[in-house]
């Protein structure tokens, strides 16, 4: 069995079905099939994003290392691409040990050692490409888990106050009214008029929780899948956030 079937299998048998009094059948699929992700950002030493970039997987593990999406195509979005592992395999045992080899036109290429292990289910790691013409020694990454959001408390009476927000996302399809998803995967964000996105936290079947909002401030999220971006935009104007965005065929094609 291959992992594009495993993966439809099991996304199927996530998958919660409700009939409503009108008999209408609602299917709500959960995402979080692949357990150990790891999440790249590339850019350059000035911090711009590389254009063109292609990215290869070798070492011992290589087979078992696929896009987030369970595809074996590779495709970089605007510098950011996540990386998933064969939910067959665990790392319990011992680490599961790859290369990533990532090029693009005016760079060197750079061959960065990863590696999943035992209870470190996320992972991001800023990778930095240098100019061809640099002379200077490779620069190797390290990659950091991801935690989750603490819970922060003023240090002094004049701190401003630090509020949780919970963000509920659900993606819907244009061509499947009766199908709603539930994501698990890297979300970025930034303030209404901001140019550049940061990353926000990790999403785990459509929920996260977080620190780094304000409420009552307007903010566009993304994520990024199967070399897509899906973006959303609203106001959090209380600590319990939801929202709903429109996936793309590269997901609702998949069930």
């Amino acid at each position: 069995m291959n992992l594009k079937t495993m993966l439809l299998g099991m996304l199927l048998l996530s998958a919660v079905a409700c009939k409503s009094p009108t008999n209408d059948v609602k299917v709500v699929v959960d995402m979080n099939i692949m357990k150990y992700s790891a999440l790249m950002r590339i850019s350059d030493t000035k911090g711009a994003t590389p254009q063109n970039v292609s990215l290869s997987i070798s070492g011992t593990s290589a087979n078992d290392i696929y896009e987030i999406s369970g595809k074996k195509v590779f495709t970089v979005k605007d510098g950011v691409i996540t990386l998933g592992l064969n939910p067959s395999v665990t790392p319990t045992n011992a680490d599961v040990n790859y290369s990533v080899v990532i090029s693009a036109p005016g760079y060197k290429t750079l061959t960065q050692p990863m590696s999943f292990k035992n209870g470190v289910n996320q992972q991001i790691i800023a990778v930095t490409l240098q100019k061809s013409t640099d002379d200077s020694a490779p620069i190797v990454a390290t990659p950091v888990p991801v935690t989750p959001a603490p819970v922060s408390t003023p240090t002094s009476p004049g701190a401003p106050a630090v509020t949780m927000v919970t963000l509920d996302f659900t993606g819907h399809c244009a061509n499947r009214t009766n199908l709603q998803i539930r994501p698990s995967l890297y979300v970025f964000y930034r303030a209404k008029g901001a140019t550049a996105y940061q990353y926000l936290g990790y999403m785990t079947d459509g929920h996260m929780e977080t620190t780094a909002l304000t409420v009552g401030n307007s903010y566009d999220f993304q994520i990024t899948y199967a070399g897509e971006n899906y973006n959303v935009s609203g106001v959090v104007d209380k600590t319990s956030y939801q929202e709903t965005f429109s996936m793309g065929n590269s997901i609702c094609n998949t069930f």
